[in-house]
């Protein structure tokens, strides 16, 4: 799969996960930060970007990554029993865009506000 993305994709850095929930109507939802995963902190606040698979939109958020299958993990506090219900409080009343461009440079200045 990653050699089928585009050079600048952001899937090539960084860190994501994609979720979903239990049933076969779940959403999916993919969670993507520039931190790459062995950097990142366990149990510290990481700025993420998450795409509604349902709605096609894009949110601003944090994710507080675990350790779990030996290695941290973005998100990994959800488990796929509770996915959709986690991931909606997530997004909560988050700011949703259009374009991954969009969320990319509100997710920079949160990044920059939080150093």
């Amino acid at each position: 799969m990653i050699s089928s993305l585009d050079e600048d994709s952001l899937l090539k850095t960084g860190t994501w996960v994609f979720l979903r929930g239990t049933k076969q109507t779940d959403t999916g939802y993919l969670v993507w930060t520039s931190y790459d995963q062995k950097t990142i902190k366990r149990d510290q606040e990481t700025p993420v970007i998450i795409l509604d698979q349902k709605s096609g939109k894009y949110y601003v958020s944090s994710s507080i990554p675990r350790y779990k299958d030996n290695c941290i993990k973005i998100a990994g506090d959800i488990t796929a029993q509770e996915t959709t219900a986690e991931m909606a409080k997530m997004i909560g009343s988050n700011k949703a865009y259009n374009t991954i461009d969009a969320a990319y440079r509100a997710y920079i200045k949160v990044l920059n506000a939080s150093k």
